[in-house]
């Protein structure tokens, strides 16, 4: 389930019925729209580069939350492809596959014994 606050937000007349970044971001956050219909959203003009790689980076996140690694890495990795360096969610992004290169080589912790 989404943040009860996300889903309030989304429905707010800031983000209601808005196609204005960030309002796509938050709908897709909440669940309103799909992944792919957000970044169908998104403008790909190269002017508009940092919209692309932060988008990229929210639709990363988006599949973290729900536990999909595999597509979150695919799309942090598509965020630096935009190679838009000096933003925000680019840096974030590769903090994230970091963060998940260094979870993947941790042992796994061993099960704890039930009395």
């Amino acid at each position: 389930k989404k943040p009860s606050d996300i889903a309030k937000f989304a429905n707010s007349d800031v983000v209601k019925g808005s196609e204005e970044w960030p309002a796509p971001v938050v709908r897709m956050f909440a669940g309103q729209i799909s992944t792919d219909k957000f970044l169908d959203s998104v403008s790909t003009k190269p002017a508009d580069v940092w919209m692309l790689s932060g988008a990229f980076f929210y639709a990363g996140e988006n599949a973290l939350i729900s536990g999909d690694i595999d597509t979150a890495i695919s799309y942090f990795k598509k965020c630096l492809a935009t190679k838009d360096s000096m933003g925000l969610e680019y840096l974030y992004a590769k903090r994230e596959l970091d963060a998940i290169a260094a979870a993947a080589s941790k042992p796994a912790a061993a099960p704890v014994e039930q009395k």
